[in-house]
């Protein structure tokens, strides 16, 4: 995505939750064997003590709301409880469904193999690192092209090509500042509320609200729909990032 800091393994909770970890390990380690500091280096060990269980409670949080989402759907067919793993392929793409979290890839990125693993990536990146429960892309001419959610709902696509229109026609050419769906449904003007419908549904959520929208060059969106909380302006960046990188990928006419 370019610029950030990545760790594999240790992506959204699990940096800050041993980072947490290491803080008081040193801590503790400094007063062995039977160190007395002075008052003022223990006032110091105290605040960084203090800020490393506000850390710790934090990952700890997350990581409960995160497993929540995304708790595995076990198959009632199974008899040794494995979690239940489909992959089918279609002429439109494939699918799959891994730990209660769902994928799939329609149309110009089913049909081009780097640009799939960039979509596919920028998607875990997005739920990994801001704990977003859905990603979307849409293309301004084939509609909803990927999916990436936690929700159990099925994608909906039938509306997408229209919303995807109703989008570019709204967002300047070259944007790529991440946008509140609020703003953009706002400046759609009377067809706001049916497009608000049309992303609920690809998003899979109840309503439109907390959603960001980025445009990926002449002809793409990426939608992703909040985690708790909400999208912080830091966090955006994470989302605009993305839509860079899907915006150089893919080959030719396949291009966004």
């Amino acid at each position: 995505m370019g610029g950030g800091f990545f760790i594999p393994g240790l992506e959204g909770y699990k940096l800050r939750l041993a980072t947490a970890v290491l803080v008081l390990v040193l801590l503790a380690l400094n007063r062995f064997p039977g160190y007395a500091p002075p008052i003022s280096q223990s006032t110091s060990e105290i605040i960084g003590a203090g800020a490393a269980v506000i850390l710790l409670a934090q990952s700890l949080i997350e990581k409960l709301i995160t497993d929540s989402g995304s708790a595995p759907e076990e198959d009632d067919d199974s008899d040794d409880g494995r979690v239940s793993t489909s992959s089918t392929g279609s002429g439109s793409g494939g699918s799959s469904r891994v730990g209660g979290v769902e994928e799939e890839c329609f149309g110009l990125v089913a049909r081009d193999p780097q640009l799939e693993d960039d979509v596919r990536w920028a998607g875990y990146a997005l739920d990994e690192n801001l704990g977003c429960p859905s990603v979307a892309v849409l293309h301004g001419e084939q509609g909803l092209v990927y999916y990436r959610r936690r929700s159990s709902k099925d994608a909906t696509s039938s509306s997408s090509l229209e919303l995807a229109t109703a989008l570019l026609q709204t967002l300047p050419m070259g944007t790529r500042r991440a946008i509140g769906m609020g703003d953009a449904l706002a400046a759609l003007g009377g067809v706001a509320g049916n497009s608000g419908a049309q992303l609920a549904q690809v998003l899979g959520m109840a309503k439109a609200e907390g959603a960001v929208v980025v445009r990926i060059g002449e002809r793409g969106l990426l939608l992703v729909a909040p985690p708790v909380g909400g999208i912080m302006r830091d966090q955006a960046v994470w989302v605009e990032r993305a839509a860079a990188l899907l915006e150089g990928s893919g080959r030719g006419s396949e291009r966004f």
